[in-house]
């Protein structure tokens, strides 16, 4: 039940992720006209979408077998994260800027991680 929800929230994220900007500024207009800043509520539907996605794939890995395995895939992945946190620690910037850092590199690895180990179907 929860693979096929998770399926189907993935391939609807996948067709309408490439029409986000256009939605994003279209709707900004069409609700508060031109001239104004993007609605943070329109700006973060894909956030919102990716992070169910991500929770259902935690739920069903936790329940697989293979959950706690570590293959190359895996190593290489960890041995990147493990680089970006001494190159941020080594560089000293400011907090910002390492919060953007984690937002665009650490996430979406972390994320792979997870959807990796959830059972998907052959169909999908």
């Amino acid at each position: 039940m929860t693979q096929r929800l998770r399926e189907r929230l993935t391939l609807l994220l996948l067709a309408v992720l490439p029409f986000h900007a256009l939605l994003v500024t279209a709707g900004t207009k069409l609700l508060l006209g031109p001239g104004h800043a993007p609605l943070a509520i329109l700006a973060l539907w894909k956030e919102a979408l990716l992070g169910l996605i991500l929770l259902l794939a935690l739920l069903e890995g936790v329940r697989g077998r293979n959950f706690w395995r570590v293959d190359l895939i895996d190593g290489l992945i960890i041995g990147l994260l493990l680089l970006s946190f001494a190159v941020t620690a080594a560089v000293r910037v400011d907090v910002k800027t390492t919060l953007f850092g984690f937002k665009y590199d650490f996430l979406p690895l972390a994320a792979f991680l997870v959807v990796r180990r959830a059972p998907w179907s052959a169909a999908f």
